[in-house]
């Protein structure tokens, strides 16, 4: 079984964050006027290709402490910890999916909050670069979906801007 989540653990990821962003995306439409669409898809890929690896980690790791207990009887710090790390990762990219949510549906283009969700999740895995190469996977994922961010409103031309801002009231000069 551990073969298997070696062979096939990052196509069955990307494949089901493929089918979930899919999904997510016609779940939540936009209309498109304030929005590149097609950016809107990639936006959604990153939260969803982060869960989609958090859940095979915890199933993985959920296997191995299974057969360690068998073996020795003992479940220790070390395989609560790989599933509190799985848990903790795939809950901060459940939060970035929504601030993604919500910057798709406002209209502005840098969105404070998503892009401090995107941080702490790099600041969470970054350190497990040490440990193993597969860490830095998050922190490329985050900087793809920061930048897909950026970039995802479109331009307001001065015509859509003169229609959209608030006029002042006109002054009345008394006679």
């Amino acid at each position: 079984m551990n073969k298997f989540f070696e062979l096939f653990g990052g196509p069955i990821a990307v494949l089901l964050s493929v089918i979930a962003t899919i999904i997510v995306s016609r779940a939540w439409k936009t209309d498109g006027r304030h929005t590149r669409r097609l950016l809107v898809s990639v936006l959604y890929w990153g939260p969803l290709f982060l869960a989609a690896c958090m859940l095979l980690h915890l199933i993985q790791n959920a296997y191995r402490a299974t057969i360690s207990f068998q073996d020795n009887g003992v479940f220790n710090f070390y395989y609560y910890s790989l599933q509190l790390f799985g848990f903790v990762v795939g809950y901060q990219a459940y939060r970035l999916l929504l601030q993604c949510r919500r910057h798709v549906t406002g209209n502005k283009r840098f969105n404070r909050q998503l892009l401090l969700s995107a941080g702490l999740i790099v600041l969470t895995t970054l350190p497990t670069f040490v440990f193993t190469p597969i860490g830095i996977i998050p922190t490329a994922v985050m900087t793809i979906t920061t930048l897909v961010s950026l970039i995802t409103h479109k331009k307001a031309n001065r015509h859509q801007l003169s229609m959209h801002q608030d006029m002042p009231a006109a002054i009345e000069i008394p006679v």
